[in-house]
């Protein structure tokens, strides 16, 4: 495999105001991870330094390191392998979203398409492990609104104490 990053400076179109300062544009490092069939994965890495803490050369250093790993490993174990050999979140997230573009170009679907299956969403990310199932996973769905009849996969937003509890008249 081959990983490639680029610099990309995205201005917005309005400067956000935080509390850390003023943000009129991101650069960002562009990942593109080719596959020994061709294809290729696309991801990205976006330090905010003045957030995270974390800046653009350290990123692209590991990056650089990743591109390393990449040339030796095969694709299942690329993510563990640039994890072993610099575990920065950051650079970890571009990675694993180009694996997942891969994945999701072989099968013919977007690769949030692979992630959701009858109402499930399965999180595995760089940040959790192991897989967290997500609310509707587990078979509940929010009460539409307050006065609704519930239905029998609704969990009410605060639980009921006591009969009659909760109702609206």
């Amino acid at each position: 495999m081959e990983l490639r990053a680029e610099p990309q400076t995205l201005r917005l179109r309005q400067p956000i105001r935080a509390a850390w300062g003023t943000l009129g544009e991101r650069t960002v490092l562009r990942v593109e991870l080719e596959a020994e069939d061709g294809l290729v994965g696309l991801g990205e890495a976006a330090p905010l330094e003045p957030y995270d803490g974390v800046p653009l050369a350290a990123v692209r250093a590991a990056l650089d390191a990743y591109a390393v790993v990449a040339g030796e490993r095969a694709e299942p174990e690329l993510l563990e392998a640039c994890r072993a050999e610099r575990d920065l979140p950051q650079a970890l997230a571009a990675v694993d979203l180009a694996l997942w573009d891969l994945a999701g170009k072989r099968a013919g679907r977007s690769s949030s398409a692979l992630c959701i299956s009858r109402n499930q969403v399965v999180m595995d990310s760089v940040v959790t492990r192991p897989p967290i199932l997500a609310p509707a996973a587990r078979g509940w769905r929010p009460a539409p609104h307050a006065g609704a009849r519930p239905g029998p996969r609704t969990r009410p937003a605060w639980p009921a104490r006591g009969r009659g509890a909760g109702r609206r008249r």
